[in-house]
């Protein structure tokens, strides 16, 4: 990422009144279910195995689902919140990337494609 992009990470969540705890060892998995597109076809197992790899490097771990009854609520600066302080985001294929740029300087975003997936447009 380049300084703009953490300049205007900073901007934002300066707007927000959210704190910039930078990289904490937090990991979180946002996915979705029952959409028909964009979801685990084995959701246990990939909770299962990111709880235990995030055990064996001392990430805490945490998984939300994409969900309005989850998300609706919540401002999008709470949004944002989720994102601040994470080491590591994975999440599947989707518009759910975008929150990688609220992750702090550090941090990894994971994106999980579907079988098939081919890059259109590489760096």
């Amino acid at each position: 990422r380049t300084s703009a992009s953490y300049a205007f990470r900073e901007d934002v969540l300066r707007h927000c009144g959210l704190p910039d705890r930078g990289m904490c060892r937090k990991m979180f998995l946002w996915f979705k279910q029952g959409a028909g597109h964009n979801e685990f076809a084995n959701l246990g197992w990939v909770n299962r195995t990111l709880e235990e790899f995030a055990r064996s490097v001392g990430l805490e771990f945490r998984m939300m689902e994409l969900t309005e009854a989850e998300v609706g609520g919540m401002t999008a600066c709470q949004q944002m919140g989720l994102f601040t302080d994470l080491a590591l985001y994975v999440g599947v294929h989707g518009a759910a990337g975008v929150h990688h740029a609220w992750l702090p300087r550090g941090a990894a975003y994971v994106e999980i494609a579907p079988d098939g997936y081919v890059e259109i447009a590489p760096d």
